[in-house]
């Protein structure tokens, strides 16, 4: 994956991942995905970028966004996608 100016970001995800996992033990990476985004100056950027999923509490999702905000921190992106689902049933067979 490539930052915003072109820099590998291999290093910073690998550090959010591991970050992700050993604050919630577990992370689902579901998959690449693509996007736009409008910047801030006008350009169209075109991402590539992974999708995850991580099951909580609602009381933790403060923390995930901690560590979300930290990796981007470490990046030239603008903002990073963060979605909240509620009211779901999650079952571990």
């Amino acid at each position: 994956m490539l930052d915003n100016d072109g820099r590998e970001l291999s290093r910073e995800i690998s550090d959010l991942e591991f970050e992700k996992f050993a604050t919630f033990v577990a992370f689902t990476r579901t998959g690449l995905v693509t996007g736009a985004y409008l910047m801030a100056d006008g350009r169209r950027m075109d991402d590539e970028l992974w999708s995850y999923f991580v099951i909580l509490d609602e009381a933790r999702v403060t923390e995930l966004r901690g560590i979300v905000a930290r990796f981007k921190a470490k990046t030239t992106q603008e903002w990073i996608y963060f979605e909240l689902q509620y009211n779901t049933s999650v079952k571990f067979v």
